[in-house]
């Protein structure tokens, strides 16, 4: 099992954080390869379903992600999703995405991603583009979450 952290401080509480994270969000968290195609955001909630289409150009494969829990505090909150149809040779892909408190009106979202791979080889070979994926977030996250504390 391979596990990646990154974290992000930006404006807002935890629940407005939390409420930033939309399909309007998740696009623009999206690098621009591969392209990537929404088919399904239902939310952040368990029991939601996240699906895209990733086009690598010469073949198009699924991915879909099922969220499977979720918590919800004035200084935490967080929700997980886990891969249920995954491309690349992907066996398994579990991401936490936290939010906590740091006062004074910021809050520290957290990235961590635990995965796995057949062969487990092929890990090695992801984990430099997976570790870039989560680093093209962090701007994009303190853009989306402006100092005033709201989603833009």
């Amino acid at each position: 099992m391979l596990r990646l952290r990154m974290a992000t401080e930006v404006a807002g509480r935890p629940r407005q954080v939390l409420a930033g994270f939309t399909a309007a969000l998740f696009r623009r968290l999206s690098p621009p390869l591969p392209a990537m195609n929404l088919l399904r955001f239902d939310g952040c909630q368990p029991g939601d379903v996240v699906r895209v289409e990733l086009d690598f150009g010469v073949k198009k494969v699924l991915w879909e992600s099922h969220i499977t829990a979720a918590e919800t505090t004035d200084t935490l909150c967080y929700f997980v999703d886990e891969g249920q149809l995954l491309p690349l040779r992907l066996h398994s892909w579990r991401h936490t995405h936290g939010m906590v408190a740091l006062g004074e009106g910021r809050t520290r979202i957290s990235d961590e991603v635990s995965f796995s791979t057949r062969p487990a080889w092929w890990g090695l070979l992801l984990y430099p583009g997976l570790y870039l994926m989560l680093l093209y977030r962090k701007p994009i996250y303190k853009r989306a979450f402006t100092a005033a504390g709201k989603n833009s």
